[in-house]
C-alpha cells in the first residue's frame, strides 16, 4: 500500500538534501513527550510554524504528498552529467511505478538501467529519486 507521504526520516533526509521544507504540503506536528508511532501526518506545512515552534517543545517535520513531490521532479533532464560522468534522461514507468535516469541509447545494449529506483512502493521510489536529483545537484 502506497503511504500519503513522506515518512518522518525521508523528510530529514529530503532537508538535510538540501530540499526546501517551503515546498512541503504536510507536515508532523507532535509534542516532544508524545509517542511519534501515535501522530500521524496532517494537511500543510507553514515555514513561519516551524521557526515558531523550534522555540518549544513541539516537533514540526515537513513532509510531502507523493504529488507535491512530483512537482519537484523535473519532467524532462536532458544533457544532465551524473557522477560517473554518463548524460542521463528521466523516464517514469508508472507501470513498474519505478523512475529511471538512463543514458540515451544505454537501454538498447543493457536490461538494467542505470539509476533505477525500485521497489514496492511508489512514494518511497519517488523519495529515491529525488534524494539522487538533490545529491546529483540536479534539483
Amino acid at each position: 500500500m502506497t503511504k500519503i507521504c513522506t515518512t518522518i526520516e525521508q523528510s530529514e533526509r529530503l532537508v538535510g538534501l538540501g530540499l526546501d521544507p517551503g515546498t512541503a504540503d504536510m507536515k508532523y506536528f507532535f509534542w516532544k513527550s508524545e509517542i511519534v508511532a501515535s501522530k500521524p501526518p496532517s494537511l500543510g506545512y507553514d515555514k513561519d510554524m516551524a521557526e515558531f515552534y523550534k522555540t518549544t517543545d513541539a516537533v514540526y517535520i515537513p513532509a510531502w504528498s507523493l504529488s507535491r513531490l512530483l512537482d519537484q521532479m523535473p519532467l524532462e533532464i536532458e544533457e544532465v552529467t551524473g557522477s560517473d560522468g554518463l548524460d542521463y534522461g528521466l523516464q517514469i514507468d508508472m507501470r513498474d511505478r519505478a523512475p529511471r535516469y538512463y543514458s540515451p541509447g544505454y537501454e538498447v545494449y543493457h536490461p538494467d538501467f542505470p539509476y533505477s529506483f525500485e521497489g514496492e512502493d511508489l512514494t518511497d521510489n519517488i523519495v529515491e529519486a529525488v534524494c539522487w536529483l538533490l545529491q546529483e545537484k540536479i534539483i
